[in-house]
């Protein structure tokens, strides 16, 4: 898809401040490569290139403006282009779907964590008990 900006006459500092809509598709925005290309304009002939821009879709946000200048990218025109984007989405994105986890027993989260904390009381309590007869053990032996 083309669009041209008007034509700017007998200046060296053109400044174009024009709005233009695209629809960009699902794939546009994937794979699209928005291309900016600046001509003189020839009474006679073709009209010369005077530089030219590419912007990936992909890097520019959704929802928010993008205003960056840049260089020509061949390097060998002078001069700068001040671009801003603004990419506005039919639909706001969704958050994926995530399967419902299936609680064991038909339990409930809050049950399935009090189970959770006994669980790990139990292993504490086994721990110290454990400790506790090493100690004993220990003082048997030193008994004997």
């Amino acid at each position: 898809l083309t669009k041209k900006t008007s034509v700017q006459k007998k200046t060296i500092n053109p400044v174009w401040n024009e709005k233009m809509q695209f629809p960009i598709t699902e794939d546009d925005r994937r794979n699209g490569v928005l291309v900016f290309q600046c001509f003189d304009k020839d009474v006679m002939g073709d009209d010369d290139e005077m530089g030219r821009l590419s912007v990936r879709v992909q890097d520019l946000p959704v929802w928010q403006s993008y205003r960056a200048w840049h260089a020509w990218e061949d390097g060998e025109h002078a001069g700068e282009l001040e671009i801003e984007v603004f990419i506005v989405e039919d639909e706001p994105p969704q958050p994926p779907k995530v399967k419902a986890k299936h609680h064991p027993g038909g339990k409930s989260v809050l049950q399935q964590a009090e189970e959770k904390q006994r669980r790990a009381a139990k292993r504490e309590q086994r721990a110290a008990e454990a400790e506790l007869n090493r100690k004993e053990e220990g003082y048997k032996e030193a008994a004997r």
